[in-house]
Formats: C-alpha cells, structure tokens, sequence
C-alpha cells in the first residue's frame, strides 16, 4: 500500500512491516499537531484530498482471497465442485465471480464496505 500526500508517496508498507490495516490507521498520517506545546496540539487535519491511499494490486487480491475464504474455503469449494448440485455450483460461481469482478475494477476500496456488501444470494 502506498500513503500518497500532495503526490509524493510517503510511505510503502509490505507485509513484513505493514503499520496500517484499517482505515482509522490512517488519521494519525492526516493529523497536523504542534509539538511545541506540553501536551501536543493539533491544529489541522488533512483532507482526503491531500492524503489517500493506493492498493497494490497484490494487497487487493488478498482482500478478495480473504472475503472468498470466509464464505468458500478451499475444502467446502472442493466439495461443491465434486458433490454439489447445479444450484449450488452456481451459486458459489457467481459470488466468486462477483467478488473478483470487485477486486478487478479500476481502483477498488477495500475499507469502503463494497466488498462486504457482496455476500452470498
């Protein structure tokens, strides 16, 4: 992921040192504090505008892996797959298909609640 401030990117996480995981994570990078003063002051907090984030495409496809996983682990995918009815199979296709359409288009948001709301029909 990277931290993008007035187009400079000021930070790339890996998951080896990945310090944010959810969008609250983010307001101490927005908050402006004066550090002259006992305690600090904040005194401005940056707008979307001047401080977003953007994905990897690596970091979106494990969004999806995971949301995928939380309804259709690989063993209940297996099962489907080998014993399951039409239904079913359509069914787990066309939610898997959904979310990979998500994680396919230009820019998604994984803490927007788009990929939550996709859930099983």
């Amino acid at each position: 992921m990277k931290i993008i401030e007035y187009g400079l990117c000021i930070w790339n996480g890996t998951k080896e040192n990945k310090r944010i995981s959810c969008k609250d994570d983010l307001l101490h990078l927005k908050q402006v504090y004066d550090f002259t003063q006992d305690p600090p002051v904040l005194v401005y907090t940056k707008t979307d505008e001047e401080l977003y984030v953007e994905w990897e495409k690596s970091e979106i496809n494990q969004f999806a892996q995971e949301h995928i996983y939380k309804y259709y682990p690989v063993w209940k995918q297996s099962n489907i797959l080998r014993e399951g009815n039409e239904v079913e199979i359509l069914k787990m296709s066309s939610f898997i298909d959904a979310v990979r359409a998500w994680s396919n288009q230009e820019n998604p948001d994984p803490w927007d609640g788009s990929l939550e709301n996709i859930i099983i029909n």
